[in-house]
């Protein structure tokens, strides 16, 4: 009777270390997760930046807007 609650005892504790396992690997798991969403909001707000500089140069190189007036549009932004 004693070694079958020695046994049982030693699978509660078995089972006790798997779920924490678990646990660990399901928490690592989750800030993976959201560090890939953070990485991905970050990227999405560079390439937006990108694409707003990039059309304010195409507009200056193709002279729809001149140097004086870029530059007069940056002063009235700072």
């Amino acid at each position: 009777m004693l070694e079958q609650l020695q046994i049982v005892n030693n699978d509660v504790i078995i089972e006790k270390v798997v779920i924490s396992f678990q646990h660990g690997g399901l928490n690592n798991s989750l800030d993976a997760m959201i560090e890939v969403v953070n990485e991905y909001g970050q990227g999405r707000t560079q390439i937006q930046s990108l694409s707003e500089k990039q059309k304010k140069l195409t507009a200056e190189t193709s002279g729809q807007i001149s140097l004086r007036e870029l530059w007069s549009r940056k002063l009235k932004e700072v």
